[in-house]
């Protein structure tokens, strides 16, 4: 049985937070409200230990666990400064004094409010 996804169509389906945030990363990266925005990003932010390794290059795992919503991983990956899915292990995050590896996590209000800043 032949199977087939329309990538279209499952844009399409995406929540409008969702196509914003992929709308904005299709913009040059200093028009990207979430770029220009990074610092208050970080300082609004939970801080997750990188220890599940479901995480182990899966930032969209990482967002399902923590949003319930795995189509915020662009910001996650900007936030953390992680350019492919294959940075995103414990490693590739900068140690703490206590040797803990961090994820930052913004706020999912923060994020909607930076996106609602957005020109499209």
């Amino acid at each position: 049985m032949n199977q087939t996804i329309s990538l279209t169509e499952h844009f399409k389906s995406q929540t409008s937070d969702v196509k914003k945030i992929f709308k904005e990363f299709a913009k040059p990266i200093l028009s990207n409200v979430f770029f220009t925005n990074l610092a208050a990003l970080r300082l609004e932010s939970n801080f997750y230990e990188f220890t599940n390794d479901r995480w182990m290059q899966r930032p969209t795992i990482f967002c399902m666990d923590i949003y319930k919503e795995p189509f915020l991983y662009p910001v996650i990956m900007l936030v953390n400064n992680t350019k492919t899915f294959l940075e995103f292990t414990p490693e590739r995050f900068p140690p703490t004094v206590t040797n803990q590896r961090i994820i930052i996590a913004p706020y999912r209000s923060t994020i909607v409010k930076i996106l609602s800043t957005s020109k499209s």
